[in-house]
């Protein structure tokens, strides 16, 4: 049965496989070639608090079963719950389990014992181990309000309250360890501010991306009254996955708790120490999310697609290349929308005044997407018009890099614009960007452009790969 967490999982995942945004979402990359590598995320923690059952400190004891099996953990991490009262303990088994007003890691009343201003020593740890740390937001609070599950919970005021929760996280870890974090994953992946912005504006601001999950590893949900079932729940689906196919998790996020169940029991350790040894059976590599990234960083191009190492370059000199889900689509057709904002390297404010002052802003929002709708080409394309011609592009290019369709470098507005990128790029760069396209794609044709194609030219115009 589709319930209202599945409908609006759908319903998000739809609109970000239509979102451009500088900060994309990743929940698995594309599988790398000739491996099986995966990464697993811990939530909630650094917790001091005992595993139950058991006394073992549950985040000592997770950072011992990685070291035992060679594996490198992602550990997404609170600053603090205890400043959240006050408050009252919901019912057991519930969303409430842990608050009503507030949620309290690692369980109501106890919230000196989890997170990283009262364990400075354990995030310490997790660096100097070779783990990653993700910011979770310092006070774990919802960026906005949330009807289904938590009606009842309070959420941060607006964007300017996310923003100051995140940085708060941000300067303490850097403080505490000298790391910059590079990922964000907000509380229960409650994206929206009551103000209109969202989890990617802040993400922006930080230089984060944002950190998804593809596989649930459990260890979070209401007990069964079994440690031991619960436990099996955890490991079972994990298990069936791999036998039914080794690669399915390959690329993948796991999802972990570094904390409590919604019933203030722990099987998250227990599961976690069967869940390693069948992923190492399967000769999967565990590693953090940001080496995961770096071995193949789209959903749906491989390193050893031909477009991987265009996309790649462009990726890293700023351009968006991908949609807010981690997706390039090559074979979807480009839009006039689409091909102005990947001609914009990340961070550059499409301002007339930063235009006039910023050469490769100037080049990269003015030259190729006003030479495709310029009358002084062919004035097929306009902004109302849901294509772009590969033709008018490649002849964008090549006017971008000092060439025009017949060796020129044309004239008029458009021209100028040519001649001041041409200018720009140093001769040596010019004749190896002009090979470079002429090899990208052969003769073009009148036909709308794919978003691969675009890439292959817009690498070799704009970076020369």
């Amino acid at each position: 049965m589709v319930g209202p967490r599945d409908i609006y999982r759908k319903l998000k995942g739809y609109r970000l496989s239509h979102r451009i945004h500088p900060v994309r979402r990743v929940s698995r990359v594309a599988p790398v070639p000739g491996r099986r590598v995966v990464a697993i995320t811990f939530d909630d923690g650094p917790c001091a608090a005992p595993a139950r059952p058991g006394s073992e400190p549950l985040t000592e004891g997770i950072l011992q079963t990685l070291r035992e099996h060679g594996a490198k953990g992602t550990f997404d991490i609170i600053g603090t719950t205890q400043f959240k009262y006050p408050d009252q303990k919901g019912a057991n088994s519930g969303p409430y389990w842990n608050g009503v007003k507030y949620d309290h890691y690692p369980e109501f009343g106890a919230d000196r014992l989890a997170g990283a201003v009262n364990h400075p020593d354990l995030v310490k740890r997790m660096v100097q181990e070779g783990h990653e740390l993700s910011n979770h937001g310092f006070t774990h609070a919802p960026f906005g309000p949330c009807n289904y599950p938590y009606a009842s919970r309070r959420y941060l005021p607006g964007y300017d309250a996310v923003l100051f929760d995140l940085v708060a996280l941000d300067e303490l870890v850097k403080d505490l360890t000298g790391i910059k974090m590079r990922l964000g994953r907000p509380a229960h992946y409650i994206d929206k501010t009551v103000d209109g912005r969202d989890a990617y504006d802040a993400y922006r601001a930080l230089n984060y991306l944002y950190l998804g999950a593809w596989f649930d590893g459990g260890g979070w949900k209401a007990s069964s009254g079994d440690f031991h079932k619960d436990v099996e729940d955890m490991v079972q689906p994990l298990e069936a996955a791999l036998a039914a196919n080794a690669d399915s998790l390959n690329g993948a996020i796991i999802f972990h708790k570094d904390g409590y169940n919604m019933s203030s029991q722990c099987p998250a350790l227990e599961g976690l120490r069967q869940q390693l040894p069948i992923l190492k059976r399967y000769e999967y590599d565990i590693v953090t999310v940001s080496e995961l990234c770096a071995m193949s960083r789209f959903a749906d191009v491989s390193p050893d697609d031909p477009l991987y190492r265009p996309a790649e370059a462009l990726l890293k000199a700023g351009y968006l290349v991908a949609y807010a889900d981690n997706c390039v689509r090559p074979q979807k057709k480009i839009t006039p929308r689409e091909l102005g904002l990947m001609c914009v390297p990340m961070g550059v404010q499409r301002d007339a005044s930063l235009l006039a002052s910023d050469p490769r802003s100037q080049w990269a929002s003015q030259s190729i997407p006003q030479m495709i709708s310029g009358t002084s080409l062919t004035g097929r394309i306009r902004d109302r018009f849901e294509s772009v011609f590969l033709d008018d592009l490649a002849k964008a290019c090549h006017q971008f890099v000092g060439m025009g369709a017949q060796g020129d470098e044309g004239s008029g507005p458009v021209g100028e614009v040519a001649n001041t990128a041409a200018h720009a790029v140093p001769g040596d760069d010019q004749r190896q960007r002009r090979a470079l396209l002429l090899e990208s794609l052969g003769p073009c044709e009148h036909r709308p452009a794919t978003r691969g194609e675009a890439i292959r030219l817009l690498s070799a115009a704009l970076v020369g790969v």
